[in-house]
C-alpha cells in the first residue's frame, strides 16, 4: 500500500459531542493508514472519543504556554479572549507540523484558521473548510436584529471564499453554501459523514430496553428539532394506537417538552430517559425513529438506525433528502404534526411497508461505512495536492522565464 508522507492537519475544538466529533475519530483512524503524517489538532484535550485516537495522531498546544503575553488583556471578556487563544494554538500547531493541508471543522477552529493563517511566515497550506451543518442558514437566524443577521452572513462569506477548497456534508449544505456565499461549484463537493456500522452493531446486541412497544426520537432538546411538533404529532397517533413515545437527548428545551405532553395528558407515555451513552439499543428494538427537525445538514440518526434495521421516518429539513428515498428505505414527511402522524400510522399499520423499509435501508447504510468516506477524503486530499503542486510548478517556470528573458 502506498503511504502519502506529506503533513496533514484536522483542526476540532474538541472530541466533546457525537455528530462531527464522532465523525472526526472515524475519519482519522481511516486515513492515517494512508497519510503517515496525519495529525488531528484539538483546541482543547478532552472529549469521549479522545482515547479512541491514538495520542501519536493528536497535536495539542496548551494556551497557557502563550496566553500570558498574547491575549491576557482579554481574560475578563470570555468569548473575545477563547478565539484569540484559538488564533495562537492554530498559528503553532502549523509552525510545528508544517501541513501541506489544514482542514477545519466547526466555526470554531475555521474562523481562528482565518486569522492565523497570516501569521506563519513562510508557509502557506491548503485550506479546506468541511461544513458539517448550513451555517449559512443558521447566520441568518442569529439575532432579532435583520442588519446583525446580514453582516454576519457576509463576515462568514468573505471568510470562506479565502478557503481553496470547502467539503460539505449534503447536496442541501453545498447549495447553501453556493447560493449564500457565492463560492463557485467547482470549489466544493460533498462527502457524507461515516457512521461506526461495526461499532453501532456490536453494541445495538443488548437487552430489551422497554417491555413496551415505542417509537424512538435522538437528539439535542433544543427548538430547531422541533421535538414538540413530534409530541403533537403522536398525540394524534396514540388515540389509535397502543405504542409510547422515548425522546432521547438533554437540552434547554426539556423543561417545555415535559409540560407539553402533561398538557395533552400524554405524560406517562412520553418519556425522557435524557442521554445515554448506548442509544442504538434504543433504535434496535423501536418500531420506528423520527427524526422532526426544521433543518439538518445531514442527520446522523438516519443512518445510525439504518445500520440496525430501524425504520425511519424525516421531515422534509434538508440533509435526509440524500439518505432517505421515499417509500423505498424511509418516510419523508411534510413539517406539520399532521403529516408526521400520518407517515407514523403507515408504518404502525404495515408491518410489511416496515420490514420492506428495514430491509432495504440495512442494504443502502453500507454506503456509509468509514472506508467509504476515508476514500473520498483521501481523494479529494490528493487532487487537492496535485493540482497545488502543478500551479506551483507552473509559476517556478513562469518566473524562471521572466529571469532568463531579462538577463
Amino acid at each position: 500500500m502506498l503511504v502519502n508522507k506529506q503533513p496533514v492537519l484536522l483542526l476540532c475544538p474538541s472530541l466533546i459531542g457525537a455528530g462531527v466529533e464522532r465523525r472526526i475519530y472515524l475519519l482519522v483512524n481511516q486515513l492515517k493508514q494512508d497519510w503517515s503524517h496525519l495529525k488531528l489538532g484539538l483546541l482543547r484535550e478532552e472529549g469521549q472519543f479522545l482515547s479512541r485516537v491514538d495520542v501519536a495522531q493528536r497535536v495539542y498546544v496548551p494556551p497557557d504556554s502563550f496566553s500570558r503575553f498574547f491575549c491576557f488583556p482579554l481574560k475578563q471578556f470570555q468569548e473575545p479572549y477563547y478565539f484569540l487563544l484559538a488564533i495562537g494554538q492554530i498559528k503553532m500547531m502549523q509552525e510545528r507540523i508544517r501541513p501541506a493541508v489544514v482542514m477545519t471543522f466547526t466555526l470554531e477552529t475555521t474562523l481562528p484558521m482565518f486569522f492565523a493563517r497570516f501569521l506563519v511566515s513562510g508557509h502557506r497550506p491548503v485550506w479546506v473548510i468541511s461544513e458539517d451543518s448550513n451555517t449559512a442558514v443558521a447566520a441568518g437566524n442569529v439575532c432579532k436584529f435583520e442588519v446583525v443577521n446580514v453582516l454576519l452572513k457576509n463576515v462568514l462569506g468573505y471568510v470562506y471564499r479565502h478557503a481553496d477548497f470547502i467539503t460539505t456534508v449534503s447536496s442541501t449544505v453545498q447549495d447553501s453554501v453556493e447560493q449564500q456565499y457565492g463560492i463557485p461549484v467547482e470549489k466544493i463537493n460533498v462527502i457524507h459523514n461515516p457512521v461506526d456500522s461495526d461499532g453501532i452493531r456490536k453494541s445495538a446486541d443488548n437487552n430489551r430496553p422497554f417491555n413496551f412497544e415505542y417509537i424512538i426520537a435522538v437528539g439535542r432538546l433544543v427548538k430547531v428539532k422541533q421535538f414538540d411538533l413530534l409530541i403533537n404529532a403522536f398525540s394524534h397517533v396514540y388515540k389509535s394506537h397502543a405504542v409510547q413515545l422515548v425522546i432521547l437527548g438533554e437540552g434547554p428545551e426539556k423543561k417545555h417538552l415535559q409540560q407539553l405532553a402533561a398538557d395533552l395528558k400524554l405524560a406517562d407515555v412520553i418519556h425522557f430517559p435524557g442521554f445515554v451513552n448506548n442509544p442504538w439499543v434504543y433504535m434496535k428494538y423501536a418500531k420506528m425513529l423520527v427524526l422532526s427537525s426544521r433543518i439538518e445538514g445531514f442527520g446522523n440518526v438516519i443512518t445510525e438506525a439504518m445500520t440496525i434495521g430501524c425504520p425511519v421516518i424525516a421531515t422534509a429539513c434538508g440533509g435526509p433528502a440524500d439518505i432517505i428515498k421515499h417509500n423505498s428505505n424511509g418516510l419523508i414527511a411534510d413539517q406539520d404534526a399532521l403529516s408526521v402522524a400520518h407517515a407514523i400510522t403507515r408504518l404502525l399499520d404495515s408491518p410489511e411497508l416496515s420490514r420492506s423499509l428495514s430491509s432495504q435501508a440495512l442494504l443502502d447504510a453500507e454506503k456509509y461505512h468509514p472506508i467509504h468516506s476515508s476514500a473520498c477524503f483521501n481523494d479529494m486530499l490528493l487532487e487537492l495536492l496535485n493540482s497545488t503542486n502543478h500551479h506551483t510548478t507552473q509559476c517556478h517556470k513562469r518566473t524562471m522565464l521572466s529571469i532568463d528573458n531579462d538577463a
